[in-house]
């Protein structure tokens, strides 16, 4: 899947859980194998702003960080041990429309595996809407 693919997806609502691959350290932030969940996204000129909320796997991401990043004492840390691991557990960063970027969907939301099961050709939205009108009845 590529930016503009991952683009789409998440203007039809889906906010995925993504798995982040080798070469992720190009983002400066997550190591391979860490997980966050979409969040938002953006197009800014000839590219798409990403921003990704991993609160939900601090601990899971934790349990695999490599220690990549200087103190200030020139000691190697782990993100979650260095001065740029972000307090609000959310990071933003950019990706290319054309190129598969460093993570893939590691895990969709329920309700959106089932709207794309349904075969509907309305908005995920709209098809939302309408299922909790359903259950409401």
């Amino acid at each position: 899947m590529n930016g503009k693919q991952l683009f789409e997806l998440f203007r039809s609502g889906a906010k995925p859980i993504v798995e982040f691959t080798e070469g992720c350290q190009d983002y400066e932030s997550f190591d391979p194998k860490m997980k966050a969940r979409l969040i938002c996204m953006w197009e800014d000129d000839e590219c798409l702003g990403c921003e990704f909320d991993f609160s939900e796997f601090v601990d899971f991401n934790k349990s695999i960080e490599q220690p990549v990043w200087y103190g200030r004492n020139n000691e190697l840390l782990k993100w979650s041990e260095s001065s740029y691991y972000p307090k609000a557990f959310k990071v933003r960063f950019y990706i290319d429309e054309n190129e598969t970027p460093y993570f893939k969907i590691a895990e969709e939301s329920i309700a959106y595996s089932d709207y794309k099961k349904s075969g509907s050709t309305k908005a995920y939205v709209e098809w939302l809407e309408e299922q909790y009108i359903i259950m409401k009845r």
